[in-house]
């Protein structure tokens, strides 16, 4: 598998027409020794199958089991760092209903995207001395010294989709989407992408927010499971400022495969830089299949209408209720093990979606189990 950053790009457009005329009829040779039993590229088309196909269906049995042991104090207050995206507008909603049942206040703060506006949002953070605190995905090296007075006060700072937790205290097997399951997920999305495209785009594209500090390890996922399973793929590495999720993204999608006209699929870091994606294609004739992380209701219904490909959906009213649940033992001084969730990609909080299985309400969309509020309410309060 070979990485491409975009200046290499052009040399690569200019030196395949000089490619195409070198190759000969023997190619089929190279063909039959992909082990894939199909595609073309050296694809091993069985392998991504078999990778993608634990994240075709739900799971069966709730994860966990063991009850928390009492509830947070009367009056506390649990602050939730909002990152602007729109997946975290979703998360927030979910947080509402969870902090209800757990008795707590929920305090929503806007962090802003510049690193000047985040830190002013964390002295604000520290200024209303809160008992625990819900980051997600801002990586903690922006703001070090407000977490180490947050510590200080005593206050429970659970990060979620950080990937250096390590470098400040925190055991990366508690990390929901930390980096070992950053990095599974770049897998996942790098095989449903040779799965879904039968082995036949070999020359791909990633699109990175760097902001998000889980998005060069999941390219790390990406490059690792393409070196397995389509070691003569093409990977071009394009980033996208999180200042164009939800607004410009996809014009910035666009232009680049307008650059680019031989990429054949590409893999969105976010899903929410394939929002309004389409349309923007269509207009510019151009059809290239994508696959992103973490789909969204507009994403769920581009899915449905048959205008994407597919995404690597999130349970994000199952992974927010962990999350809170995370918060409630470690107020409680009571440990739980989360690996099960953030070592490998699991059907608990992720579900390869296409046209075939998308949910039927692209408001709710992918629900690992259908009563895991009642599941969590039971858990904490024992009703």
């Amino acid at each position: 598998m070979k990485t491409r950053t975009p200046w290499q790009a052009a040399l690569a457009a200019s030196a395949a027409v000089l490619l195409v005329a070198g190759c000969s009829s023997d190619s089929s040779d190279s063909d039959s020794g992909s082990g894939g039993g199909g595609g073309g590229g050296g694809v091993d088309l069985a392998a991504a199958q078999e990778t993608v196909e634990p994240l075709t269906s739900p799971p069966t049995e709730f994860p966990i089991t063991e009850p928390l042991e009492k509830l947070p104090e009367p009056g506390t207050v649990v602050t939730y760092m909002d990152n602007g995206t729109p997946v975290a507008g979703q998360i927030y909603g979910e947080l509402t209903k969870a902090a209800e049942v757990l008795g707590v206040e929920l305090r929503r703060v806007e962090m802003g995207q510049s690193p000047q506006q985040i830190n002013a949002a964390m002295n604000s953070v520290v200024e209303s001395k809160p008992d625990a605190v819900l980051d997600l995905a801002l990586d903690p090296a922006l703001f070090t010294p407000q977490l180490e007075a947050l510590q200080e006060q005593g206050a429970v700072f659970l990060p979620w989709s950080i990937v250096n937790g390590e470098e400040f205290g925190f055991d990366d097997s508690q990390i929901i989407s930390g980096a070992a399951g950053a990095k599974a997920n770049g897998k996942a999305l790098a095989s449903a992408v040779l799965a879904e495209t039968n082995g036949e785009a070999t020359n791909l594209a990633f699109y990175r927010v760097p902001e998000l500090a889980f998005t060069p390890v999941m390219l790390e996922g990406v490059e690792e499971q393409l070196e397995e399973q389509c070691p003569d793929c093409e990977l071009r590495v394009v980033d996208i400022s999180i200042t164009e999720v939800g607004s410009t993204a996809s014009r910035s999608v666009v232009s680049d495969l307008q650059a680019n006209p031989d990429t054949e699929a590409f893999i969105a870091s976010i899903d929410e830089l394939q929002i309004g994606l389409p349309a923007a294609m269509d207009v510019a004739g151009l059809d290239v299949p994508g696959i992103g992380l973490a789909s969204t209701p507009i994403n769920y219904q581009q899915i449905a209408d048959g205008e994407q490909m597919g995404g690597l959906a999130a349970d994000l009213g199952m992974i927010t209720w962990m999350m809170m649940d995370q918060l409630a033992r470690a107020l409680a001084g009571q440990e739980l093990d989360y690996s099960f969730a953030t070592t490998e990609t699991s059907p608990v909080t992720y579900q390869l979606i296409t046209k075939d299985n998308v949910p039927a309400d692209p408001e709710v969309g992918y629900v690992a189990y259908e009563d895991y509020q009642e599941q969590f309410t039971a858990l904490w309060t024992g009703q």
